[in-house]
Parts: C-alpha cells; sequence; structure tokens
C-alpha cells in the first residue's frame, strides 16, 4: 500500500512513487523509463533523490545509472547516502543471513559515500564509538556525521560529489556484471486499508500493546488515518519501539 506521497504534504518537488516490487529487481526497467522522462526536463530540477527501501541492496540501483548508455550522458551519480539507526544497527551489522542471502544492512554501510548516524541521542558514548568502529571496519572511506531526529544540512547531501567508480570497482571489480541475489524470505510487509474512520485511542491502545509484544520483531510502520471528530487528516510512524502520531493542519479529508 503506497502511502508516501501522502506524507509529503508541503514539497514542491514532483514524487515517483513504484510499488510493484524491489527498485533493486523488479522495477528497475521503471525506474529507468522515470528517469529517462525526467532527463527531458533537466532544466525544471536541480536534483533527483531515489529512496529505497531499508532492505535494498544498493548495488543494483547504482549500476542502473552505468547500464543504460542515455542515463550515464544525462546524469551525474552525486553519492549514496546511508542512515544507520545508531540504537539498532549492531545487531542487523552482526546478523548471520540464510545461505545465498546477503546482509543488506553490511551492503548499505559498505557502498555509502556518506554515513549519517542517526539517534545518537539514544546511546552512550561508548556504544557510538563502538558502531563507528564497526562502521569504518566495514567502509573506511564514507564519512559519518551523527545527527538526531535525521536532521543534516542538504549541503552536507546533495551536490558534494563523492561518488567514485573507481572506488567501487577496486573494492567490487564485478560491480557493474548483472548478477541476481536474494533477499531475506524471513521479512515480509503487511498492508492493510479499510473505509471509516478510526477511534485515535483505541488505536494507541493497540498500537502501544503491539509495539510491547512484538516491538522486536517490527522495524517500521507508517499510515494515513481518517480519525472521528476530525476533518484533519492523521499520519502515524512507528520505528522499532517508538511511536508518533501528528495532525496535518490545512488539509481536509476528500
Amino acid at each position: 500500500v503506497g502511502i508516501d506521497d501522502a506524507l509529503v504534504l508541503q514539497a514542491h518537488e514532483e514524487i515517483f512513487e513504484m510499488n510493484n516490487g524491489c527498485v533493486c529487481c523488479s522495477v528497475r526497467g521503471d525506474l529507468i523509463r522515470i528517469l529517462n522522462k525526467l532527463a527531458k526536463r533537466r532544466d525544471k530540477f536541480d536534483h533527483i533523490l531515489i529512496e529505497t527501501t531499508g532492505l535494498a541492496d544498493p548495488a543494483p540501483v547504482l549500476q542502473t545509472f552505468f547500464v543504460d548508455e542515455e542515463l550515464q550522458e544525462a546524469f551525474q551519480l552525486d553519492a549514496l547516502i546511508t542512515v544507520v539507526d545508531a540504537k539498532h544497527i549492531m545487531q542487523h551489522l552482526d546478523e548471520e543471513k540464510p545461505e545465498g542471502v546477503e546482509n543488506e544492512s553490511v551492503e548499505q554501510v559498505a557502498f555509502a559515500d556518506r554515513i549519517l548516524l542517526n539517534k545518537t541521542d539514544l546511546v552512550s558514548s561508548e556504544e557510538k564509538t563502538a558502531i563507528k568502529s564497526k562502521v569504518k571496519a566495514i567502509n573506511k572511506f564514507a564519512e559519518i556525521i551523527e545527527c538526531t531526529y535525521g536532521r543534516v544540512p542538504l549541503d552536507q547531501l546533495l551536490g558534494i560529489q563523492a561518488f567514485s567508480l573507481d572506488r567501487v570497482l577496486a573494492q567490487e571489480p564485478d560491480f557493474l556484471e548483472d548478477k541476481e541475489h536474494e533477499h531475506d524470505n524471513t521479512i515480509s510487509s503487511v498492508g492493510i486499508e479499510r473505509a471509516g474512520e478510526c477511534d485515535m485511542d483505541k488505536l494507541q491502545q493497540w498500537l502501544g500493546g503491539l509495539l510491547r509484544d512484538k516491538g522486536a520483531d517490527l522495524f517500521r510502520s507508517k499510515g494515513v488515518l481518517a480519525v472521528q471528530g476530525s476533518n484533519e487528516r492523521c499520519g502515524g510512524a512507528c520505528v522499532r519501539h517508538s511511536l508518533a502520531c501528528y495532525l496535518y493542519n490545512r488539509l481536509s479529508l476528500p
């Protein structure tokens, strides 16, 4: 269930959302078509940002800019930015995957040109030092920027020209080869669509119980809700054991 375009409310940028598959697998053709379409309007924008899911292998996405000649001429790959959750990253970096399945967390750190170490307020200085040491052991080239709530100046993210194909090829000589890869099938997603309005108090109680009982098994959830007694749209997000719900002002439900 695609809702990201509904969550980004006060943006002047154009958003293309691909929901019919993994951007590093089945929808690469869609990505190429969208980028080629945007290339014809090159004077209308400054940058293109591609946001993948947290489970994406970054290599095939990066390859897209080199396997298509038109894209290679039209665009310059600026940087791969990886956001690292300081509170939970260690368990994912150490996680053993089934045979033939890549550890996406390790891959995302390894290919990063810049790493945003987020939620630094939730870990001790000793834990932060251990995390940075672990990350540097995987990728010694990427600059690490510490942050909270993902707040980082845009000039540290856009137009930084940090990507180097030569560096990637030195680490992964077969990087440009089109290889099959497997995702961890022990992780899945669930989408819920219901007509009508919800009781916010009951929703909060249900989500609180779900996080309490199953918090370790939940990576992320988000939604757009119609709340009883309000004409405003409510967006909710849960990341691991934290829950935040907020009202969007000046937007009426259809």
